[in-house]
Formats: C-alpha cells, structure tokens, sequence
C-alpha cells in the first residue's frame, strides 16, 4: 500500500502540475515518501512536521481499512510515528485541507493514479 502511495502521488503531481490548490495540498504530501527528509523535520522540530504528525493522527483515527493499514506501513517503513501517543492523546479535524488531505490520501491509496 505504501508503495503504491508513492509512486501514486508522483504520477499526481506530475498530471497535476500547477500552483493551485489541490497540487499545494498534494506536495505538503511529499514528505511521506521521503524518510530522511521526514527525520531531518523532525530533529528541527518544523512547523509544517506538526501538521504531518497531526495529519498521520488523524488517518489513524478515522474509521477506514486502508487509511488504518497506510498508517501501520508508515510505521513499519521506519517513519518515528508514535501510535502509543496518538491513542492517549486523540485530535480532531479542524480545518476544511484536514479533509481535503484525506481524501487526497484515499485517493492516492487506490490505483485511479497508478501507471
């Protein structure tokens, strides 16, 4: 599943190639296909890995199959998630992109972009 989110999200990025909304969204997503860059973030403690980790909570949280396994694979890919925390310290969605990134997600996570 995660490889497919990879090379899911490169073939929509490169359709979808713009400065608009859904490519903003979609590249936000890139820093779930590159570890060390997830790693490098997170030792700098960056704005933008909060709303990674945030995101990852949320995927964990809702109630979808594939979702629930993309986050376990993260895991398992060596992404420092912690799922002890996200179960002690649940999150809410709060924004409109929250939404649009999981659905984004879903999307990547089937084969609509898959070449």
């Amino acid at each position: 599943m995660y490889k497919q989110f990879c090379k899911n999200l490169k073939n929509y990025l490169q359709l979808n190639d713009s400065n608009d909304y859904r490519s903003s969204i979609s590249r936000e997503l890139l820093i779930l296909i590159d570890k060390d860059q997830f790693n490098g973030m997170k030792k700098n403690n960056n704005s933008q890995m909060n709303d990674i980790n945030r995101l990852i909570h949320l995927l964990y949280r809702i109630d979808h199959k594939k979702c629930n396994k993309f986050v376990w694979e993260l895991y398992a890919y060596g992404f420092d998630i912690s799922l002890e925390k996200m179960k002690e310290n649940p999150c809410e969605m709060k924004s409109p992109k929250d939404v649009d990134k999981i659905e984004l997600i879903k999307l990547l996570l089937g084969t609509t972009y898959w070449h």
